[in-house]
C-alpha cells in the first residue's frame, strides 16, 4: 500500500469534520462576533502569561489573584470556623493528592517542597516550587519565569527558610 492510500481515510474523515464545524459557524455568526470581540482581552491575558511566568495569570486578573492570595493566608483561620480544626485537613489533602499523582503516574502539576539544585537560581535548600508528579514520584522540577513582586516574594521566603535552617543549624550545636 502507499502512503496516501494508508492516510487517505482519516483525511476525509477530517475534511467532513472540517465542513461540519464552518457550516456550524457558518450558522452561529452571534457566536463567532462574539469571539473575535473578545480576542484583545484574551490576547492581553496570554500577554500577561508570557511577561509573568505564572499560569495562574493568564486566568486570574491581578484583583482576583491578590484576592486569592489574601484568603489563602487566613485559610486555615476560616478551616477552624467551618470544622473546629484545620490542623489535620490541610496536609492530608496534599498527601493525598501527591499519592494519587504517584499511584495513578499522572504527571500531576502541584506545589511541592523539593531540594534544589540550582533551579530558581538556589541550591542547597528544600523549597515549595510547581513540580510535576508521576511514578518515580517528583519527576520535573517546573521553572515558572519570576519577575518583579514575584520574584521578590520567592526571594524573600528562600531567605526565610535559609534564616531559619541557620538557627537550627546553631541550635543543634
Amino acid at each position: 500500500t502507499t502512503l496516501l492510500a494508508d492516510v487517505r481515510p482519516s483525511l476525509k474523515e477530517d475534511i467532513a469534520q472540517i465542513d461540519r464545524v464552518a457550516t456550524l459557524i457558518n450558522e452561529d455568526e452571534e457566536f463567532v462576533e462574539n469571539v473575535i470581540n473578545r480576542l484583545p482581552s484574551d490576547f492581553e491575558k496570554m500577554g500577561r502569561l508570557g511577561v509573568y511566568g505564572s499560569f495562574f495569570q493568564f486566568y486570574l486578573s491581578k484583583e482576583a489573584l491578590d484576592d486569592v492570595v489574601a484568603q489563602t493566608k487566613v485559610g486555615g483561620a476560616t478551616l477552624t470556623g467551618l470544622l473546629g480544626t484545620s490542623a489535620w485537613y490541610a496536609p492530608g489533602a496534599a498527601a493525598a493528592a501527591m499519592v494519587e499523582a504517584i499511584a495513578l503516574d499522572s504527571k500531576k502539576l502541584m506545589p511541592c517542597c523539593v531540594y534544589l539544585d540550582g533551579e530558581y537560581g538556589e541550591k542547597d535548600l528544600c523549597v515549595g516550587v510547581p513540580v510535576i508528579l508521576g511514578k518515580d514520584g517528583m519527576e520535573k522540577i517546573v521553572e515558572l519565569k519570576l519577575e518583579g513582586d514575584e520574584k521578590a516574594k520567592f526571594e524573600a521566603s528562600v531567605q526565610a527558610a535559609r534564616d531559619t535552617n541557620a538557627k537550627l543549624d546553631e541550635a543543634l550545636k
